[in-house]
This record gives C-alpha cells, sequence and structure tokens, in this order.
C-alpha cells in the first residue's frame, strides 16, 4: 500500500542482479489509503520483471478491496539502462498512477541520469531525476531530485543501505534520509527501513519492517507493515499491515535444459553445475552464504560451468559474474535481493 515518487525509484537497484520474474502476491491488508478509504480488505498484486545484465524492466500492478466497500489500483514501473565496467553509467525511468473509489486518478514520472561504483561488497550510487506528477486535485506540478545511495555487506548475512533523496515539486523543497538493514539465512529473510524528512512535507518518522519464508524455490510467504510520509500528489501519511503468499512462475523461456545443477558431495559440500553462454573467459558465482564474494568456477565444457561450495541444506541467493559483469542463467527465476535488484534462489536439498 505505499506510494511513491517515481524519482525515488531512481535510486539505482543493488548489484545490478537482474533474472526475469513473474509472480503473484495474493493476501490481506489493514491500511489507510486516503481520507475517505482506510479500513480492512483483501489485495491482490502481479509482478513482471526482465533483465539482461545491466538492463532491466520491471513492473508492478496492485488491486485492494477494502470491506467497506471502497478500492484502490496502484501501478509501477521502472527501467534501468546502465553499461561500463565500473563506473556504471546509462539512466533510468521510474513512474506510477494510483486510482481509487471516489478519487481521480495521480501519479508521477520521472527519468534521469545514473552512475554507480562498486568497491568490494560495496555499491555507491547517484542518480538524478526530472518529471512531473499529477495529484489527487487533478493540477499538474513539476518535480525534480537528486538521490545517493550507499549499499553494502556486512557480514555473510547482513547487509546495509543508506540513502538520502532531495526532492523539489513546485513550490516544496525536502529531503528524505533513510537507513535500511537486511538479514537472510536459508530459506527465511527479513529487512526494514527507517527515514526522516526535513523540509516541507515533515511528518516525523516513516519507515516498514518486511519479514518473507521461501519453503519451496516457487512459494513464498510474505508479511509486511509500515508507515509512509505525506507525499506530492496530496496524500496525507499513511500506514499499513499486509501479509500473503507468493508464487513464482518459471520463465516463458526456459531452456529444456535444466540451467542449474546440484550434486551433494557430502553433508557440508555440494557441486554446483550452471550452464550459461556468451560470458567471458572467466566466470565466478557469488551468494549470501561467503557476504557476495565471488568464488571462480571451473569450465567443464562449452557453456558449463562448474564449482565445489560448502553448502549445508537450505535455500541461498547467488549471482554470476563475468569480467565485471553480473548475470543469471537464462531460464533462472528471480527472487528480489531486497534493495530492487534480482538474484537467483538455489534450493540445497538434504
Amino acid at each position: 500500500m505505499t506510494r511513491r515518487l517515481a524519482a525515488l525509484l531512481l535510486l539505482v537497484p543493488g548489484g545490478f542482479l537482474r533474472a526475469q520474474e513473474a509472480s503473484v502476491l495474493v493476501g490481506a491488508t489493514h491500511a489507510r489509503y486516503a481520507d475517505s478509504l482506510a479500513g480492512s480488505g483483501g489485495f491482490a498484486s502481479a509482478r513482471f520483471a526482465v533483465g539482461d545484465r545491466l538492463r532491466a524492466l520491471r513492473t508492478d500492478l496492485s488491486y485492494s478491496a477494502f470491506t467497506t466497500g471502497g478500492w484502490a489500483l496502484q501501478t509501477g514501473v521502472q527501467a534501468t539502462i546502465l553499461g561500463g565496467h565500473g563506473p556504471f553509467i546509462g539512466a533510468a525511468l521510474g513512474g506510477s498512477v494510483n486510482t481509487y473509489s471516489d478519487g481521480a486518478p495521480n501519479g508521477s514520472i520521472a527519468g534521469g541520469p545514473l552512475i554507480a561504483i562498486r568497491v568490494g561488497p560495496s555499491l555507491g550510487s547517484l542518480g538524478a531525476a526530472v518529471g512531473a506528477s499529477r495529484r489527487i486535485d487533478s493540477t499538474w506540478i513539476g518535480l525534480g531530485s537528486v538521490a545517493l545511495r550507499w549499499q553494502s555487506s556486512v557480514t555473510n548475512e547482513t547487509a546495509v543501505d543508506l540513502g538520502v533523496t532531495g526532492t523539489a515539486a513546485d513550490t516544496l523543497r525536502f529531503a528524505d534520509l533513510a537507513a535500511g538493514l537486511r538479514w537472510a539465512r536459508g530459506p527465511l529473510a527479513a529487512s526494514g527501513v527507517v527515514g526522516v524528512r526535513v523540509g516541507d512535507l515533515a511528518d516525523g518518522m516513516w519507515g516498514s519492517v518486511e519479514v518473507s519464508w521461501h519453503p519451496v524455490h516457487l512459494v513464498g510467504v510474505e508479511l509486511a507493515a509500515g508507515r509512509y510520509p505525506r507525499d506530492i500528489v496530496g496524500f496525507a501519511q499513511g500506514w499499513y499491515v499486509q501479509g500473503g503468499i507468493r508464487l513464482y512462475a518459471a520463465d516463458a523461456r526456459r531452456s529444456r535444459t535444466t540451467p542449474v545443477e546440484i550434486r551433494r558431495v557430502d553433508a557440508h559440500t555440494v557441486v554446483l553445475t550452471v550452464r550459461v553462454r556468451n560470458v567471458g573467459e572467466t566466470l565466478a558465482i557469488a551468494g549470501d552464504w561467503n557476504g557476495w564474494t565471488a568464488v571462480p568456477m571451473r569450465r567443464t565444457r562449452d557453456a558449463e560451468w562448474s564449482v565445489r561450495l560448502p553448502l549445508q541444506a537450505g535455500v541461498y541467493r547467488y549471482a554470476l559474474t563475468s569480467e565485471g559483469n553480473w548475470l543469471l542463467p537464462k531460464g533462472v527465476a528471480g527472487v528480489d535481493d531486497g534493495f530492487g535488484g534480482r538474484v537467483g534462489s538455489l534450493v540445497i536439498p538434504f
């Protein structure tokens, strides 16, 4: 139920880790969407993401029906194109459209340049955007923003995310300072973010907490709660609590040959084999089991690479890297890395 400025979507995704994803989340919510629309209800949302290395497109659609009879429809899109081997340079475009019962359609669109640099397990980015917003009173205003973000792995299981975004819209001037923390171990993951706004539209602290559990590869249970600040389209601050089940669909272009194979050596070791084409002379794998430190893989035949990993039974997130580019094999369904990026999910059996 959160609403964000399109410009805020330009905080560059963590790690540029992309893959295909099509998923549906169905559940219940208790939220305040507008002054005239609040209470409990059910919701269904769909997400589609597609990308290749440093290029990605993500769309989200959510519909909520309240027991009071009201409804809300939210849509959003984010596109990112980056190039280079560090620093990464490119552009991003983000937008959202929202409408609800007894209310006029509203939303924002903005785009601009991005630059990012990776330093070990850390990623820093700077983005700027200009665009326009349609308010709930049907008036249009221009907007601009600058966003600075730093993400880093602290331990094998924990990562931090720090950011500041300055926004100018019509006569409004304000800045949001945010700090996030993510933890993941096997099939469990938790994340939280807390922020404060200074300047116009300031109304105290905002933030959210999310918990997810993926007992199997394509099914997840998600719980979330939080508070969001006032925004430039005219909505006051709001809050929400929601929970649901997310179902992932396999990539429609998935090869008949399994792109990832796992062979257990003993209770603590597996041999992982991936099939991926159009990579460089070297390939490495990184995951949340070692703080996203790249481990070299060995080419066993054309488009096939293997590596021995010390992994016990569980669910892990991972991605591949070749000559500075991050990627996943085609046919691997992606999951959210918690920072807007896409990573693979690796299920190690008992």
